[in-house]
């Protein structure tokens, strides 16, 4: 309850993505480009997914940057 139907979809893809090794690499450009929505849109989802607890994201920066890899 409380999830927007593409957040819902997005789970989905995300469970598909980590069945191997139990995480998922793929960017938020990944999946814009997959659902044909902006990288803006994802991100709201990937939020609301974790703020209701339902995924749990880390951040990997490039050596010495700000830049997430």
């Amino acid at each position: 309850k409380g999830l927007s139907p593409n957040a819902k979809l997005l789970y989905g893809e995300l469970t598909a993505l980590s069945n191997k090794e139990g995480y998922c690499y793929a960017g938020n450009k990944y999946f814009a480009d997959l659902y044909e929505v902006s990288i803006k849109s994802v991100s709201r989802w990937l939020t609301d997914l974790e703020e209701k607890g339902y995924i749990a994201r880390e951040m990997t920066y490039k050596a010495n940057s700000k830049e997430v890899e």
